[in-house]
């Protein structure tokens, strides 16, 4: 009888938490990185074709040399330190060195590796720039890819990210594989495709403990053998 009891209120309990999950995720997913006091912008240009306007986005060819300009501010009341700046480049753009702070060359791959800024006081900027090469032509998809790049800035009490587009064109068929964000509607399909099934996971779940520890007449596995086993027995003593 305590065994049946317990069955059920730890079913119970099981079905609560997982109702808790689906419908109160995690505020502190939610709240990681709302507040900071870094700012920073991402900028770039194309060298090949010069055009020197520094601009959110921009078309490029195969094998175009293209500059990026990262501005980032500290707008904390207090100076704050090892301050580091970090970029993530598309696949298909390749590194070309010429980094440089503030315009003093610096070494070093900000692709690959923190780039340290240091110190930084209440309002001070500071530009880091450097450049990247699109990948030749063979080693590019037919059709147009949009290549997101993006830095991220960061120290101990924050960070903050900013991103740029170069926009690729080759021509031909393009292929089906994809060589830029999810459109909208395969994100919508795939977050259906996984509510459904975790849906239904969840029903199958609240059956099973249902059957198994609500309703169920018998404390044990055993005792549900024990009683399949002398209703065969009954029903051969009926037939003979």
């Amino acid at each position: 009888m305590k065994n049946t009891q317990m069955k059920r209120t730890l079913g119970a309990a099981l079905l609560i938490l997982m109702v808790a999950v689906l419908i109160f995720p995690e505020d502190t997913v939610q709240a990681q990185g709302a507040q900071t006091n870094f700012r920073v912008t991402q900028k770039v240009r194309n060298l090949t074709k010069q055009s020197f306007v520094w601009v959110d986005s921009l078309q490029a060819d195969a094998g175009d040399r293209v500059e990026f300009q990262i501005t980032l501010t500290w707008q904390g009341t207090q100076n704050t330190q090892n301050v580091l700046v970090r970029e993530a480049l598309a696949e298909k753009l390749l590194y070309a060195n010429n980094l440089k702070l503030d315009g003093t060359p610096l070494s070093g791959d900000i692709s690959k590796e923190n780039v340290t800024i240091g110190t930084l006081i209440s309002g001070q900027s500071r530009i880091v720039s450097f450049e990247a090469q699109v990948a030749a032509a063979e080693l590019l998809s037919a059709g147009t890819a949009n290549l997101v790049n993006t830095v991220t800035v960061f120290n101990s009490e924050g960070g903050a990210t900013a991103s740029t587009i170069v926009q690729v064109t080759k021509a031909g068929s393009p292929t089906d594989v994809s060589t830029g964000p999810l459109s909208v509607w395969m994100i919508g399909a795939v977050l259906s495709f996984a509510f459904a099934l975790f849906g239904g996971s969840l029903l199958l779940f609240y059956l099973y403990i249902r059957r198994e520890v609500f309703e169920s007449p018998y404390a044990t596995r055993t005792d549900r053998k024990l009683a399949v086993m002398i209703g065969g027995i009954k029903e051969k003593e009926k037939r003979s």
